[in-house]
C-alpha cells in the first residue's frame, strides 16, 4: 500500500467497509456520454452506482487538479469516509461503480485506484473527438467557463496560442481531452488490457441494447437485463448573451419575480419566451474546423485503434 493510501486510511478499513469499495469505474471521456452511461448502469438490478456522479475522489486530493481541470477540485469528494458513504446503500449487487470522467486524464488517479482496488474494471465511453470538443465548448460557454465567441476562435486559441495544445499550457482545454490514444496508452501502462472495456458513444446511440450488453458482460452481470433505451439524460443548457436576463425571465431575480406578480401570467409567459429567444446564442460547428481537428487527431485515433483493436472509421465521416 502506497503513502497516499496509508495517509487516507485505506489500511484501516473494516471488512464491512471493504465491501463498499467500487469494483468498476466509468473513467471517461468528458462530454462523451458518461452521464447517460451512469444512469443506465444504475438501472441494472445487479449494479450499484454511486448516487453522485463524478465524485472524483481518487483525483480530488491532488493540488494539480484545479490547474488541469479548473473548478473540479472544489466539487470533488475529498475524504475516504465521505467517499465510502456514497456506497452505503449497497446490498447484494454484483458490481459496484462510480463515474468520474476525469480519471482517464490523470495518471495519479489511476495509480491510486490501482493501489487500493483489487483488479478494478474500467469502462471508457468515447466519441468522435472533434464533436466532443464542440460539445465541450458549448458546455463551457453555457457555464461561463469559456469566453471565446466562436468555436473556431476557441480552437485557434488553443492550437496557436501560448502553450498550444492545451496540455502544454497546464490544462486540458477543449482540445486536449480528445487525444484518447495517449491517455489510454498511459492507462495500459498501469492496468492489464483485460481490465479495460471501450465503447463508442456512436454505438450506444445507434444500438443501446447491444452496447450495454457488452458492458454488462464485461462487468459480469446479466447481459440481458432491461434498463431502458434512453441514451440522452443531460438537459441542454443554453448559451445566453445575458445571464441576468436569463435569471429575470426564469423568475430567479427580484425583478423577475416582481414582473410575474404584476403582469398577467399569459402575458408574462409570452414576454419571457420572446426575451429568451433573443437572449439565446446559437453556436456553429463549422465543417472546416471539424476537418482541422480530425486531421490533428488522426495519429492519435490510429494509436487508439491499435491499442483497443477497435475499428474507428466511423469518426472519419
Amino acid at each position: 500500500m502506497d503513502t497516499w493510501a496509508r495517509s487516507e486510511g485505506w489500511g484501516d478499513l473494516t471488512p464491512a467497509q471493504r465491501g463498499l469499495v467500487p469494483t468498476f469505474f466509468v473513467i471517461g471521456a468528458m462530454k462523451a456520454g458518461t452521464t447517460s452511461l451512469w444512469r443506465l448502469l444504475g438501472h441494472h438490478p445487479e449494479v450499484f452506482m454511486s448516487p453522485v456522479k463524478e465524485p472524483g475522489y481518487f483525483a480530488a486530493s491532488a493540488g494539480a487538479l484545479d490547474r488541469i481541470l479548473p473548478g473540479r477540485a472544489s466539487t470533488s469528494v475529498r475524504q475516504l469516509e465521505d467517499y465510502l458513504a456514497l456506497f452505503s446503500g449497497v446490498s447484494d449487487e454484483r458490481a459496484i461503480g462510480e463515474a468520474s470522467p476525469v480519471y482517464l486524464y490523470l495518471p495519479w488517479a489511476l495509480e491510486r485506484i490501482r493501489a487500493v482496488v483489487e483488479r478494478p474494471r474500467l469502462v471508457a465511453i468515447l466519441r468522435n473527438p472533434a464533436d466532443r470538443a464542440f460539445s465541450h465548448y458549448v458546455w463551457a460557454r453555457a457555464t461561463g467557463d469559456h469566453r471565446a465567441p466562436t468555436f473556431a476562435d476557441a480552437v485557434s486559441a488553443e492550437l496557436e496560442g501560448p502553450g498550444a495544445g492545451g496540455l502544454a499550457a497546464g490544462g486540458l482545454g477543449i482540445v486536449g481531452p480528445g487525444f484518447y490514444g495517449r491517455h489510454v496508452a498511459a492507462l495500459l501502462e498501469r492496468f492489464d488490457p483485460s481490465q479495460l472495456h471501450v465503447v463508442l458513444q456512436e454505438d450506444l446511440a445507434a444500438d443501446p441494447v447491444a452496447t450495454l450488453g457488452s458492458i454488462f458482460t464485461f462487468l459480469d452481470v446479466d447481459p440481458t437485463a432491461a434498463v431502458g433505451d434512453r441514451t440522452r439524460f443531460n438537459e441542454r443548457r443554453p448559451v445566453v448573451r445575458s445571464r441576468a436576463l436569463a435569471r429575470f425571465t426564469a423568475g430567479r431575480s427580484r425583478a423577475g419575480r416582481g414582473m410575474r406578480r404584476l403582469v398577467p401570467a399569459p402575458v408574462a409567459r409570452r414576454l419571457a419566451a420572446g426575451l429568451d429567444r433573443w437572449n439565446e446564442v446559437v453556436l456553429e460547428h463549422p465543417a472546416e474546423v471539424r476537418r482541422r481537428l480530425l486531421e490533428l487527431y488522426e495519429p492519435d485515433i490510429a494509436l487508439l485503434g491499435r491499442l483497443t483493436g477497435r475499428d474507428l472509421s466511423v469518426w472519419s465521416a
